[in-house]
């Protein structure tokens, strides 16, 4: 049980000994899928293809999150929606779709996991998609290498404050405040653990200081520490995609519980 203080990490040891420094991970190339279904369709199908693999960890923590990305090619050829996943290893996929007359397009890039091959899809993600959407079919031709690249995620506007609604708080600059307190303690507990998987404690204390708790905090606040995470381990740009999301999934699951920090915070 949490208590007043957070001791939870934000991610698995699988998933940490995965990640590297050296730089952010290669995209592509990736497969192209058809749907006759459109984007929100899609998305719906992908949503309960995922829940067939494994139940999210936490009940507000979504099957995929909405990615942060560039891309190198044609501006007007760009994607209408990308997304994070992941596939039936359990190794993360961007998944891009774009409108295509009547259906969309969907190219699916593997973000180099151990597990991960680009032909492998085909068994693996797209045979368990298919029987949510029979009208998938693989097209000629893969989404080029190097199209699709990883920025760090962006907090929305109001992140704190939409997280102690959904809780059934008032949104009061105190209860707020609470939160972006509590929050920025799970973010700078998962820089400590890079740094130290990485085995630079004195660049993870360094970074804990430049974070250090001050009044007020804010969401900027919140986006400097995902911003300096990005630069100081490029190489975990995947993983930073989903801090937004399981920062506040976390912080949901334990809403019902009154000896957590939740207790504070007035209703």
């Amino acid at each position: 049980m949490l208590t007043r203080g957070v001791g939870v990490g934000l991610f698995t040891r699988k998933q940490r000994l995965t990640e590297t420094a050296a730089g952010p991970p290669v995209l592509g190339p990736g497969c192209t899928v058809t749907s006759a279904l459109g984007l929100d369709g899609c998305l719906r199908a992908l949503d309960q293809t995922l829940r067939s693999f494994r139940v999210p960890e936490y009940t507000h923590l979504p099957t995929f999150t909405k990615a942060s990305w560039a891309w190198a090619g044609e501006p007007a050829l760009a994607p209408a929606i990308v997304v994070i996943c992941a596939d039936l290893p359990g190794d993360h996929l961007l998944v891009a779709l774009w409108p295509d007359g009547s259906g969309s397009r969907i190219g699916l890039v593997p973000l180099g996991g151990e597990n991960q091959q680009a032909g492998d899809m085909e068994s693996a993600m797209l045979a368990a998609w298919r029987q949510r959407d029979s009208s998938l079919a693989r097209v000629a031709g893969d989404l080029g290498d190097g199209l699709l690249r990883l920025v760090p995620p962006l907090l929305p506007a109001g992140y704190a404050e939409e997280i102690v609604a959904a809780a059934g708080y008032r949104p009061t600059r105190r209860n707020t405040q609470i939160i972006t307190r509590t929050a920025r303690g799970l973010l700078t507990g998962r820089t400590q653990e890079l740094f130290i998987d990485q085995r630079e404690p004195r660049a993870a204390r360094r970074f804990v200081r430049r974070h250090s708790p001050r009044q007020p905090a804010n969401d900027a606040d919140l986006q400097q520490i995902i911003d300096d995470l990005a630069r100081s381990d490029p190489g975990s740009l995947t993983y930073l995609q989903w801090l937004p999301v399981r920062t506040r999934a976390l912080l949901l699951e334990l809403s019902q519980d009154p000896s957590s920090f939740w207790g504070d915070l007035d209703r």
